[in-house]
């Protein structure tokens, strides 16, 4: 077969599958698989389920999102990823029983990385910086309609940006958490996963979460 050389509308029609992550029953891998979208100019990602022993692969996420960064609960039962919509990112959780997907965070806007689940599957450790209440879409609206421009970034230190994460010396801690987890299991799980905690770090239970001083 003759060889072709790629030109740039055949980037239109690439994928890329990434974050495979195997379940610690053994018998199930998620992962995600990025795409072009050639009509809305933009990237889409899904997730993936793919059965070990059957060997079928099954699509369970959807729509004009980006979802990325899958993780098992410790049962196997559910999947939490990172899904980015509209310009809004949270955490979401995927029920494999009842085939529910559904928000576990309602996080004002930031830059949300990585997160991993606890030993006993009660709690989500997470990384969160919120936008500095200066570099809010809806500041930068007013400064327009008072013709104003963008407030100087003051730079003191030497490493002051960091890739997805922005300008950190402009991340707002998260001041309006609540506290209803349990420290002990906090403790425990610190031990097992001592690389998986950020500054700052966020520990979350279900819809309620408690910042790490």
């Amino acid at each position: 077969m003759k060889k072709e050389k790629i030109c740039s509308e055949d980037l239109w029609k690439f994928s890329w599958p990434s974050d495979p992550v195997l379940n610690p029953l053994g018998n199930l891998i998620v992962f995600a698989k990025r795409h072009s979208d050639q009509n809305k100019n933009c990237y889409l990602s899904h997730l993936y389920l793919v059965d070990l022993t059957s060997g079928t692969k099954e699509q369970f996420t959807t729509g004009e999102v980006l979802d990325i960064d899958p993780q098992w609960s410790p049962d196997s039962s559910q999947i939490s990823f990172v899904r980015t919509a509209d310009q809004d990112t949270q955490i979401w959780a995927f029920d494999l029983a009842s085939r529910e997907i559904t928000p576990l965070t309602s996080l004002l806007k930031g830059i949300l990385g990585k997160h991993r689940w606890s030993p006993d599957g009660k709690n989500i450790v997470f990384e969160f910086r919120p936008t500095g209440a200066d570099w809010t879409s809806k500041a930068a609206e007013e400064r327009e309609k008072k013709g104003r421009s963008s407030p100087p970034r003051v730079i003191t230190r030497l490493r002051y940006k960091k890739e997805g994460v922005g300008f950190k010396i402009f991340c707002q801690s998260y001041s309006d958490a609540l506290v209803d987890s349990d420290l002990m299991t906090l403790a425990s799980f610190l031990l097992f996963n001592p690389k998986s905690i950020f500054d700052p770090s966020i520990f979350i239970n279900k819809l309620t979460y408690l910042e790490l001083k």
